[in-house]
């Protein structure tokens, strides 16, 4: 997990910065109405080649599948929603807007994370721009000081304004805070199993940017449920998947492969384990846990 400070007020100067709704954002390949789109859309048949395959996953690529869904930073427990997520789509005409803000809740909401009424401050917020690469650049500018707080966490800045700054279909940020482990505050963070007993790692921001001009080929529902996994997973950005999952629709896409119509099997079982995972345990028992449960 990335960690940084993030404040209600910087969620808010993300939205007032964001592109503006009912913009030109309208590229060829999304340009159909969402409606239209889920009615062309045809879920995998259980019995196609594909699951059969996936039936046959090794623990080893199970393990590397979970290792690539949850980063965390050294030290740190795997961050997940244990407090109300509020969802946000900015730079879209208002029924595209309205349609991946609704189907992340939906999702959200399916695997027991905790959604917020629809007037709530925006933590997971989802900017298309048909310029990633400049608003990026923009908004590193701009919140400097953010990468300089040594309470963030951040301990390999380098490397993350390196992923940040790589043009890329969908690049994110996330940010958590570490709490008690019953949910409330934690004035002082522990270290050894003491951490592990009376501490969580609570998800408090996701900012991901979507490059409206790579988007060829994708259907709104498989850029809906790609956003759901980086916003309730902390994904790598630079993970190639061996596994079938909504995260391989881009390197599918790329290679002339079949892409994953929706969040896939092996999506659900993780996100369903990643949910109802001990919050309290240490990243790598956390981990363990997951595979257990997605390989039952």
């Amino acid at each position: 997990m990335t960690f940084v400070s993030a404040t209600p007020g910087f969620t808010k100067t993300i939205v007032q910065q964001a592109p503006s709704a009912d913009a030109t954002i309208n590229p060829p390949s999304i340009k159909r109405s969402p409606d239209q789109t889920e009615r062309e859309s045809t879920p995998r048949d259980p019995s196609s080649k594909a699951d059969v395959i996936i039936e046959g996953r090794t623990k080893d690529a199970v393990a590397t599948f979970v290792e690539q869904l949850t980063k965390v930073n050294r030290g740190h427990q795997i961050s997940r929603w244990n407090t109300m997520a509020c969802p946000i789509t900015l730079g879209l005409n208002s029924e595209q807007a309205r349609y991946l803000t609704e189907r992340i809740r939906s999702r959200s909401r399916e695997f027991g994370v905790p959604v917020a009424g629809q007037s709530c401050s925006a933590n997971i917020v989802i900017v298309v721009t048909n310029d990633a690469d400049e608003f990026t650049r923009q908004f590193l500018r701009r919140y400097t000081k953010l990468f300089q707080d040594t309470s963030s966490g951040i301990s390999e800045l380098a490397p993350l304004r390196g992923e940040l700054l790589q043009s890329r279909p969908i690049r994110w940020l996330n940010a958590s805070r570490t709490g008690g482990a019953g949910g409330g505050s934690l004035g002082q963070v522990y270290s050894g199993s003491r951490l592990r007993e009376n501490s969580q790692e609570n998800a408090i921001l996701l900012l991901a940017i979507v490059d409206a001009s790579m988007m060829r080929g994708v259907k709104w529902g498989q850029i809906a449920d790609y956003l759901t996994m980086v916003a309730l997973a902390n994904p790598r950005m630079d993970a190639r998947f061996r596994l079938d999952t909504i995260m391989s629709i881009f390197q599918a896409r790329d290679a002339g492969g079949l892409l994953p119509t929706e969040l896939t099997a092996n999506d659900r079982s993780f996100l369903r384990a990643l949910y109802r995972t001990h919050g309290a345990a240490s990243a790598v028992q956390q981990r363990k846990q997951i595979e257990s449960a997605i390989t039952k």
